[in-house]
């Protein structure tokens, strides 16, 4: 029977996969395409599943979180913006609010970037990069399809779609791999976050409702 046992080891991943700034990815100049929706004013609320290894179905839990883009700022020369992170409802799960932290990230050549140059997600075939250094190895994102089509509450959407991997320090690749999916000129689409030790997603955030300005 499935068990969800948070050891030391299997908790860095989910947290670290979602909450580093270690990365070694920098690219220098922007992207003058928008596809990653950044114009003050958007807003995207994600819902929380997570599964139940019964039922294996995911069951949707009394959680939304809100990311805001509330302001750009300059940072060497080049324009970032600034997410708000915000949630309602009674289910925690601090490992899915920290993928949707506060954060200031900006377009650079199709790669999304935070203020610390980490490549957070790539729209087109790369090699893999690595998103954060862990004590017990690395995280790291993989381009993995352009046409991926997924159905939300917000709409269907065809997305380009990122896996999160683990890679231990002798080398092992654990079982579990993450998906984050963005639909072009909307914005992430949904984002799952697991354990290492798990082939299964732990939970899922898919996208419930989103406004963009114009």
């Amino acid at each position: 029977m499935y068990r969800l046992v948070l050891s030391a080891f299997a908790l860095s991943f989910f947290l670290v996969s979602c909450n580093s700034d270690n990365g070694n990815g920098t690219v220098q100049d922007n992207d003058p395409a928008n596809f990653y929706a950044l114009t003050v004013g958007n807003t995207w609320e994600y819902e929380v599943s997570r599964y139940n290894a019964t039922t294996e179905e995911y069951e949707l839990q009394d959680l939304r979180i809100t990311n805001t883009i509330t302001d750009q700022t300059k940072i060497g020369g080049e324009t970032y913006f600034v997410f708000t992170t915000t949630t309602t409802g009674d289910y925690e799960c601090e490992s899915c609010v920290n993928c949707f932290r506060d954060e200031i990230v900006r377009d650079s050549l199709g790669y999304l970037i935070n203020d610390q140059g980490t490549i957070l997600f790539s729209n087109s075939p790369t090699e893999d990069f690595l998103i954060g250094a862990t004590p017990w190895g690395g995280i790291y994102g993989e381009y993995s399809g352009s046409d991926v089509d997924i159905s939300t509450p917000a709409g269907d959407f065809q997305t380009y779609q990122n896996e999160i991997y683990g890679v231990l320090s002798n080398g092992d690749i654990p079982p579990s791999r993450d998906v984050h999916q963005f639909a072009e000129n909307v914005g992430r689409v949904q984002r799952t976050v697991s354990l290492l030790s798990q082939s299964i997603p732990w939970h899922k955030m898919v996208l419930r409702s989103y406004t963009l300005e114009d």
